[in-house]
C-alpha cells in the first residue's frame, strides 16, 4: 500500500496539472509547524476547496513559497518516487504510468483471464479437455499449497538457526527432506492401518509428495550453485545424477520394506495394503520426478549460460540474451519428445509383460523416466517465460510486474498447450499417454508460476508491515494453504480421476 507521503506527493502533482499550483502547494506543506500559530491549514483548505482567490489569501498568510519553489520542490519529490517505483512526469506535462499502476493493471487483467480461462474448458464439450483441466487445476492448488507450507517451514528454520550462508540454506533443505519423506511414510503408515480411504491416501499423499520434492529440489538447486559448480560445468551434471541415485535407492528399498511388511501378516497382500502402497508408490515417484525434473532444467540453463541461473523468485536472470531464450525452448521440445519417447517405450513394456511385479519393477522405473521429462518440460517452460519476458522487455521494471506477466502468460499456454495436447493425443495411438502426461504436468507450469508471484507478493508485504524477517508473512502463507487446501481436496481432487495407466 503507498505510504501517506506519496499519495500527498502524487495529490500535489494533479493539483499542479489542474493549473492549481497554490492549492498543492497547500496539500503538500500544510503542517502546523509550517503556518503561523493562528492558522488552521486543514480546516482552511476544505472550506476553501478550489477557489484560487482565496488560496492566495492562505498562502499569504501561511508565506508558503512561490509558483517556482514549488516547482522546484515537486521536481524533487519526483526524483524520490522514482526510486520507489513511481515514473517521472513526461515532456508536456503528462504523466508516465506507474510501475505500481502497471502492477495493479496486469493483476486485474490476469486474474479476469484466469477465471474465464478456467469457467471455458471445465464446460469444454471435450470430455478429455474438462478431465484434462481439472487434473491441472488439482496439480495447480496441491503444488501451489504445498509451496506455501514449505517455504514456510524452511524460513522459519533459517531464521531460528541465522542460516546467511549458501551451505547452510543446503543442509537445512536436506534436513527438511529427510524430515519430510519420513514423515509421510510414517503417516500413510498409519493411515493404512486405520483404514483410510483411498481418497484421503491421495489427497494427503499428493500434498506430502510436493512438500518433499520441493525439499529434494531446493537441495540439489543448492548444490548447483556451489563454487565448485560454478566453476565447473560437469559438476552439475554429476549432482543431477547423484541426487537421481540417492532417490532411486530410497524409492528401491522402500519399495522392497513395504512389500516385506504386506507379507509379513498372513502372506497375503489385502485391499488397504494394497491402497497403502500403491499411494507410496505414487508420492515416492512425484518426489523423484517433481527435483530431478528441476535440476536437469538447471542444469540445461547452466550449460546455455555459462554459469549458474538464479531461481528464486525475488531474482531476476542473468545475462539473459534472446539466443539464450530460443535454446531453453528447445529443450523443453526436446524433455517433451522424451516423455512421448518414453510413454511409448512403456506400452510396449506392458502390451509385451517384460517386466517383473518384485519391489520395483521395470514398468514403474520406466513411467517414473516419462514423468521426469515430463515435468522438465513444465520447468522448462516456465523459465523460458520468465527469459523471454525478460528479453522483449528491458526496462527497469518492478519485479512484481515481471511476475505477474509470466504468471499471465503461463495461464495462456496452459489453455493453448491443453487444446493442442488434446487433439495430438485424439490421433497418437500409442503416444497418447505421453500426450496426456504433457498435459498433466502443465498444472506445474500455472501451479509454480503463480506461486512465485504470490510468494514474492507476500515478502513485500510483510517487509511494509513489520521488516523481513516479520511472523506475518509466515502467516499469511499459512492462511493461504489454508483457504486453498480445503477447496481443493473437497471440489478439485474428486473431479480429477488419476491419468488410466497404459
Amino acid at each position: 500500500m503507498p505510504s501517506i507521503s506519496r499519495l500527498l506527493a502524487a495529490a500535489a502533482s494533479s493539483a499542479l496539472l489542474l493549473g492549481a499550483p497554490a492549492a498543492a502547494a497547500v496539500v503538500v506543506r500544510t503542517t502546523p509547524a509550517a503556518l503561523p500559530a493562528d492558522a488552521s491549514p486543514a480546516s482552511d483548505v476544505q472550506a476553501l476547496g478550489a477557489d484560487a482567490r482565496k488560496v492566495r489569501l492562505l498562502r499569504q498568510r501561511s508565506d508558503l513559497p512561490d509558483v517556482k519553489e514549488l516547482k522546484k520542490d515537486e521536481a524533487k519529490k519526483e526524483a524520490a518516487a522514482m526510486k520507489e517505483g513511481a515514473a517521472p512526469k513526461a515532456e508536456g506535462g503528462e504523466h508516465k504510468v506507474p510501475s505500481a499502476a502497471r502492477a495493479y493493471a496486469v493483476g486485474l487483467l490476469g486474474s479476469v483471464v484466469l477465471v474465464m480461462c478456467v469457467f471455458y474448458l471445465v464446460n469444454w464439450p471435450d470430455a478429455d479437455v474438462r478431465l484434462s483441466t481439472w487434473q491441472v487445476l488439482s496439480m495447480t492448488a496441491s503444488i501451489f499449497s504445498a509451496v506455501l507450507i514449505y517455504s514456510t517451514a524452511s524460513e522459519f528454520m533459517k531464521e531460528q538457526l541465522h542460516v546467511h550462508r549458501l551451505g547452510g540454506n543446503v543442509a537445512v533443505d536436506a534436513s527438511m527432506f529427510v524430515v519430510a519423506y519420513i514423515a509421510l511414510q510414517v503417516t500413510l503408515f498409519a493411515m493404512m492401518k486405520g483404514h483410510a480411504e483411498r481418497s484421503k491416501l491421495a489427497s494427503f499423499g499428493g500434498v506430502m509428495a510436493h512438500i518433499t520434492g520441493f525439499a529434494a529440489m531446493y537441495t540439489g538447486a543448492g548444490l548447483l550453485h556451489v563454487e565448485r559448480a560454478e566453476d565447473n560445468p560437469g559438476f552439475t551434471w554429476l549432482v543431477v545424477f547423484v541426487l537421481g541415485l540417492v532417490l532411486y535407492a530410497l524409492t528401491l528399498i522402500g519399495a522392497k520394506l513395504r512389500n516385506t511388511t504386506a507379507l509379513a501378516d498372513d502372506g497375503v497382500v489385502s485391499e488397504d495394503e494394497q491402497a497403502w502402497m500403491e499411494a507410496v508408490d505414487d508420492v515416492e515417484d512425484d518426489v523423484t520426478c517433481l527435483a530431478i525434473g528441476f535440476c536437469i532444467m538447471q542444469a540445461f540453463r547452466r550449460s546455455i549460460i555459462g554459469k549458474p541461473n538464479p531461481y528464486l523468485a525475488a531474482d531476476p536472470p542473468l545475462l539473459v540474451q534472446q539466443v539464450h531464450a530460443n535454446w531453453l525452448l528447445v529443450c523443453a521440445v526436446g524433455a517433451a519428445l522424451l516423455t512421448v519417447l518414453f510413454a511409448r517405450i512403456r506400452h510396449s513394456m506392458k502390451q509385451a509383460g517384460t517386466y517383473n511385479n518384485d519391489g520395483i519393477n521395470s514398468l514403474r522405473f520406466v513411467g517414473v523416466i516419462r514423468n521426469t521429462w515430463s515435468t522438465c518440460f513444465a520447468w522448462c517452460l516456465i523459465f523460458w517465460i520468465e527469459w523471454q519476458v525478460y528479453v522483449v522487455d528491458q526496462r527497469d521494471s518492478l519485479r512484481i510486474i515481471d511476475l505477474l506477466v509470466q504468471a499471465l502468460l503461463a495461464v495462456i499456454m496452459c489453455v493453448a498447450l491443453t487444446l493442442v495436447l488434446d487433439k495430438i493425443a485424439d490421433f497418437a495411438g500409442q503416444g497418447a499417454m505421453g500426450m496426456r502426461r504433457l498435459i498433466f504436468s502443465i498444472g506445474l507450469l500455472a501451479g509454480f508460476s503463480w506461486e512465485r508471484t504470490f510468494d514474492l507478493a507476500i515478502d513485500q508485504y510483510s517487509t511494509h508491515h513489520g521488516g523481513p524477517d516479520t511472523i506475518w508473512r509466515h502467516l499469511v502463507r499459512l492462511a493461504l494453504a489454508a483457504a486453498v487446501l480445503p477447496a481443493w481436496s473437497w471440489y478439485i481432487l474428486p473431479k480429477a480421476q488419476p491419468l488410466e495407466e497404459d
